[in-house]
């Protein structure tokens, strides 16, 4: 017994062997040890109160921006690190637009609008910088500097570089100061329900992406 058990296991490794060692392949193991880790704060418990809107101080044919309202972000890190921020929209397809973040649904299931979030006077380690952003995950980036849009986008991320014009990202930082500039805009009033109440219910996250 012993003996055939012995063949019959030879004949069925010489059978199958074949097909299991025709074909090989490499597995990669990657990744990155980080030196200290970030730690981001919002002003104002990152909460952005419009108050009470008047229905009446709407347009009934355009949208109607709202004053812009600034909350200051902070990222501490315990050593330089390079850092890009992503925006997540928590309101699922509530936006007016789609580039910007949504402010939710009416009572009659109406979208109320769009907010537009952009980095104002960022400075880092004492000493201005300039945004960036890339487009395709961090292959590659658009020149660095603060003139014209400065978005936090929901799928570019974004950065900041020492210096003007650069293309190589994000540098190395220890400590970010910026201020979020958030511009929310509210459909017409045709496009609107309004009998009662219609609560604002604007929600992001801010995600914060080691490079």
């Amino acid at each position: 017994m012993m003996t055939l058990s012995r063949t019959l296991i030879a004949l069925a490794l010489a059978v199958v062997a074949p097909r299991v060692y025709a074909q090989s392949t490499d597995l990669s193991i990657i990744g990155n040890i980080l030196p200290g880790a970030c730690a981001a704060e919002l002003g104002g418990d990152g909460i952005v109160d419009l108050g009470t809107v008047l229905a009446e101080k709407l347009s009934a044919t355009d949208e109607t921006a709202l004053a812009a309202v600034q909350v200051p972000l902070t990222v501490t890190c315990q050593v330089p690190v390079r850092f890009a921020f992503m925006g997540i929209d928590n309101t699922g397809d509530s936006a007016s637009v789609a580039t910007r973040y949504g402010l939710g649904l009416s009572p009659e299931g109406e979208k109320i609008g769009g907010a537009v979030i952009s980095f104002k006077d960022p400075t880092a380690d004492g000493a201005p910088v300039h945004y960036t952003r890339s487009e395709d995950g961090g292959q590659q980036w658009e020149p660095s500097g603060n003139e014209g849009a400065t978005w936090l986008g929901k799928v570019s991320i974004n950065g900041f570089s020492t210096t003007a014009g650069a293309l190589t990202g994000p540098d190395p930082i220890s400590s970010l100061q910026v201020n979020l500039l958030v511009r929310t805009y509210i459909q017409p009033t045709n496009a609107l329900t309004i009998a009662g109440d219609v609560p604002i219910n604007g929600s992001a996250t801010i995600d914060l992406i080691y490079l």
